[in-house]
């Protein structure tokens, strides 16, 4: 048993032995063969070369939309807080247009004007912009009309009375304009009841 242990230790690395003359031959294990280089073949080459270069540019382009939608995100990033501001600067406006009730509060008056300019004036630096509506034609994609008046001061499809005033961000719309539109008498004539 023992004897079997220890050949299952030895590694044989060469075989000595004699030739027919005596001499000493020695046999060694043979190596394992190199592998031979392959003919690179042109057509695979060209083909993974091709490839290659439209995952490089798969890759640039990937690289460029992201870069873009970041940039996006960044330039759009406060837009919910300012569409939140919105009725708080409606409710100034809305506040200011009131008539004061004496010569007492027109220190009070001037300071929720300075407070209102202030706000527009920061929202303006972020991209806000008011959408031009009175006077102009009826657009819309920048106007929502609420209203129709038959007009014979103003030409038709014209913008008479902003109701609510609509905003820009970014040049993009965040809100429309609520507002009265003028229509020819003829057209209005059709929509309103007749009385009797």
């Amino acid at each position: 048993m023992k004897n079997e242990e220890r050949n299952d230790d030895i590694e044989i690395l060469e075989i000595v032995g004699l030739d027919e003359d005596g001499e000493e031959i020695t046999f060694e294990e043979d190596p394992a063969p190199e592998p031979s280089p392959v003919d690179p073949d042109p057509v695979s080459a060209s083909e993974d070369r091709e490839r290659l270069l439209r995952l490089h540019a798969d890759f640039e382009n990937l690289k460029k939309r992201s870069e873009k939608e970041l940039a996006e995100q960044r330039r759009f990033a406060s837009t919910a807080v300012v569409e939140r501001l919105l009725p708080v600067i409606d409710n100034f406006e809305r506040a200011l247009a009131m008539e004061p009730p004496g010569e007492s509060d027109r220190s009070f008056r001037e300071g929720v004007e300075l407070i209102c300019r202030q706000l527009l004036e920061e929202l303006k630096r972020e991209g806000l912009t008011p959408v031009d509506a009175l006077g102009c034609p009826f657009d819309p994609n920048l106007h929502e009309a609420v209203e129709t008046c038959s007009s014979g001061d103003h030409p038709p499809h014209t913008v008479i009375e902003e109701l609510l005033k609509g905003y820009r961000f970014q040049d993009r719309l965040l809100r429309p304009s609520m507002v009265k539109v003028s229509v020819a008498p003829e057209e209005s004539s059709g929509t309103e009841p007749q009385t009797e």
